[in-house]
């Protein structure tokens, strides 16, 4: 198999997705549009949702064939919901020494290329990272957002892009948010600068059957992190300050922002109260704030994105 390394200068680059229509895979696409590579891809023939989104950068995807697979393409990247001894495509890109990356992989390879940083949790790290990417968007700053799903202000697809990211002279200067999944350890491929972790349960029970066994996973994605990296973590969870408190056994070394109503420092909340269909909550290092969508919760993700950001 040739060098599966992803260059960090993407324009022009022929990637093939095999199962282009899941929404991670979507995602990634538009990530990779936005940076000049030239995509293909295929998948079922059933209509989803996602190709209205890649209809929008002019993709139209295939039906999977190993006639799709020819020596132009530079790169596969592939869901995990295919084998690659099974299925046609990614049997042939093999036989062509074509290197192929699951889409962790890809993400994570991509990830190393920017200052990045990963949202996690078992709840709340879609609307986290759509907070996120909101904000961004208000600010003059080259970034890239990738979301587990459709965020409305982001036009109705699941990535943000700025209008500057393109001129940036070199990723490394420029930002990536994305949200990074925990199961079968997904997020491990991740390179993240900083981390905002939302919330730990037991979940995922076919692969975490015991809750020391997620828990534990959350730990060795947080030692990702170099030295003096930022864990944001929300101190109203339980499964969160428990997390943190293993992690302490393990790295010292790591900068510790904690969020929410019972937080210390910069970031607790307070004075949360409903108004005129808005919820109004002040923000230690900010003052008064108000977020106009409903929920507890939304109040403490719109914080963790304030702290990232």
């Amino acid at each position: 198999m040739e060098n599966k390394k992803l260059p960090e200068n993407l324009s022009g680059v022929h990637i093939h997705f095999v199962g282009i229509k899941g929404t991670g895979m979507a995602a990634l696409v538009e990530i990779f549009y936005h940076n000049g590579s030239i995509i293909t891809g295929s998948d079922v023939s059933e209509k989803f949702y996602t190709d209205e989104i890649l209809s929008q950068l002019k993709i139209i995807p295939t039906v999977f064939s190993e006639d799709n697979i020819t020596k132009d393409i530079q790169y596969v990247v592939y869901s995990s919901a295919y084998k690659i001894d099974k299925n046609p495509e990614l049997i042939k890109a093999v036989e062509l020494k074509i290197p192929c990356l699951l889409y962790s992989e890809a993400l994570g390879q991509y990830s190393n290329l920017a200052y990045s940083c990963g949202v996690c949790g078992v709840h709340g790290k879609t609307s986290t990272t759509g907070l996120a990417g909101t904000i961004l968007s208000e600010l003059d700053l080259p970034s890239q957002v990738l979301a587990g799903s459709v965020i409305n202000s982001f036009g109705g697809k699941c990535t943000y892009t700025s209008k500057n990211f393109a001129e940036s002279a070199s990723k490394k200067n420029s930002y990536f948010v994305a949200e990074t999944c925990e199961y079968q350890r997904h997020f491990m491929s991740f390179c993240p600068q900083k981390i905002i972790l939302t919330s730990v349960e037991s979940d995922h029970q076919d692969y975490y059957p015991h809750y020391e066994d997620i828990r534990d996973a959350f730990v060795d994605y947080i030692c990702k992190l170099p030295k003096n990296g930022d864990l944001i973590y929300c101190i109203d969870d339980k499964g969160c300050v428990d997390t943190v408190n293993e992690l302490k056994k393990h790295r010292d070394d790591i900068n510790l922002i904690p969020y929410g109503f019972t937080a210390f420092g910069d970031y607790r909340i307070s004075e949360l109260k409903l108004e005129n269909e808005k919820q109004s909550f002040n923000i230690s290092c900010l003052g008064n704030a108000e977020l106009s969508v409903p929920g507890k919760h939304e109040v403490l993700d719109s914080v963790a994105a304030v702290a990232l950001i």
